[in-house]
């Protein structure tokens, strides 16, 4: 049953979603702090300069001389733009002793009633340890009122000091606390710029990044469909950044491996077909013979028959143990028994099987060699390494076999007089299907999987085991156990 899932948002769409969603929260914040919170941060601002003006006042004051007065209030008041006043106290009498009229749009020295509202600054400093700030909505020059929350025009930064005679004096800072109306409005044409410039380059940059994140995945994609289809030629090679390349590099090793895979399951398929069939068909032929023509049910022809039956069966079992050793359903056995026996008497089995047919198989072992491993799939590989060298060997038709023990191991070997392996078919040896002469002969009956099943083998056990060939000069198959 096939399990249709939601499809999800593509890489280039949900790249583009989010980097947008981030360039909208950055123009929000950049509006917020620039046009909503404005005010208020000038307004910080203005006071913390308006107290830093009083505060240097405050110093000057300490200072004996008049002249130096005059002029530490005249630096601070034009340095911050702030208008400033400074009037010595005696007797509840304030006496204006220095003015300076830095900002042109202060609108306090115009105004008429001045004595009402120094009184009530200085209640509010005295009342604050010596120190206040009044935020002021200025309606008319001559009608100074409390903002009650409402926006403020300006702010009194008030401070009383003791002067160096015991004299006290109130110095006033006056400094406008609201942006005028042409900065706001250039601030806000200026940011309405910066917003569609960063707008634009956003998106430009945000389909740049989508497509070149996208572009190599996309290609991976359309290459792995194709490979899917049974495309082994497809392009995986793609540029981009390191992880989409490696990716890309694993999957063209796939896109190998399948195709070595298949190649060697259409040669299976085809060895197969064909040692099946020969037997098949012989067994079919002298059946038909012994059944139509009398006197054909002859001892040899039976025996034809019943050694195509044992090839059969020969082909068959080893489809099934290659299957059993790959699924690992298959136990090893360990028993103690000698390699030196099983070594002489498989000689001599192949000896008086192939005497007859020219070929000439030598044993030489040595005394017993006692290992600890499964007898029956050991004998399995010393057959299937004799078979195999019995079938590529060369035209002398001579096979050696030899046991060896040396530093407290059994070393058997088996030495063809064969064409050799070429270099760069020694690494496949061992895998399933695969054979050396892709060209199938009847001389070298199989299906390929012979050494696949002694690999598996001797894997179970532990075993060292190789081969070492040259061209033209054989080859010689080995494997190594230890003694018990």
């Amino acid at each position: 049953m096939t399990v249709k899932r939601r499809k999800s948002m593509k890489l280039r769409t949900k790249t583009l979603l989010i980097f947008s969603l981030f360039t909208l929260t950055v123009l929000g914040m950049l509006w917020l702090f620039q046009v909503v919170l404005f005010g208020r941060l000038f307004e910080a601002v203005r006071v913390r300069e308006g107290r830093s003006v009083a505060n240097r006042i405050e110093v000057a004051l300490a200072a004996d001389t008049e002249d130096e007065l005059s002029v530490a209030i005249q630096d601070a008041a034009f340095e911050k733009t702030a208008c400033v006043s400074v009037y010595r106290i005696v007797n509840t009498v304030a006496t204006k002793t220095a003015d300076v009229h830095a900002n042109d749009e202060c609108r306090i020295h115009d105004i008429v009633n001045m004595a009402e509202l120094l009184h009530r600054l200085y209640i509010a400093a005295e009342s604050n340890g010596g120190e206040a700030v009044e935020r002021v909505a200025l309606t008319s020059f001559n009608n100074p009122m409390q903002t009650d929350g409402q926006q403020s025009d300006t702010a009194f930064c008030i401070k009383l000091v003791q002067g160096t005679q015991g004299e006290e004096y109130l110095i006033l800072v006056n400094v406008e606390v609201y942006p005028s109306v042409s900065t706001v409005s250039s601030l806000r044409q200026q940011l309405i710029w910066i917003s569609l410039t960063i707008a634009l380059m956003a998106a430009v940059i945000a389909f740049l990044i989508a497509n070149s994140l996208s572009r190599p995945i996309a290609r991976l994609n359309e290459g792995a469909k194709q490979l899917a289809k049974g495309n082994y030629e497809a392009d995986f090679l793609v540029s981009g950044y390191r992880e989409t390349e490696e990716l890309g590099e694993t999957l063209a090793y796939a896109a190998e491996e399948l195709s070595k895979t298949e190649t060697l399951r259409r040669e299976l398929i085809a060895n197969v077909s064909h040692d099946l069939r020969t037997p098949l068909t012989m067994i079919g032929g002298y059946a038909e013979i012994m059944r139509d023509i009398p006197g054909e049910v002859t001892k040899d022809n039976l025996q034809i028959i019943v050694d195509e039956t044992h090839r059969l069966s020969s082909l068959v079992n080893d489809l099934l143990d290659v299957s059993r050793l790959l699924s690992g359903t298959e136990v090893m056995q360990a028993k103690r028994f000698d390699l030196s026996r099983l070594t002489v008497d498989a000689g001599t089995h192949f000896q008086n099987l192939l005497g007859n047919n020219g070929y000439t198989v030598t044993v030489e072992a040595g005394d017993a060699a006692y290992v600890l491993a499964d007898e029956k799939r050991i004998q399995q590989v010393i057959y299937n390494l004799i078979g195999n060298a019995v079938n590529y060997t060369g035209e002398d038709k001579r096979v050696e076999i030899r046991l060896t023990v040396e530093d407290g191991r059994a070393r058997f070997s088996v030495t063809d007089t064969g064409n050799g392996i070429r270099p760069e078919d020694m690494p496949r040896i061992w895998e399933r299907y695969y054979k050396v002469d892709k060209v199938h002969k009847r001389a070298a009956v199989g299906t390929g999987l012979g050494l696949s099943i002694v690999k598996n083998i001797l894997d179970a056990h532990n075993a060292k085991f190789g081969v070492s060939s040259e061209l033209g000069q054989g080859s010689c198959f080995w494997f190594e156990l230890p003694l018990s």
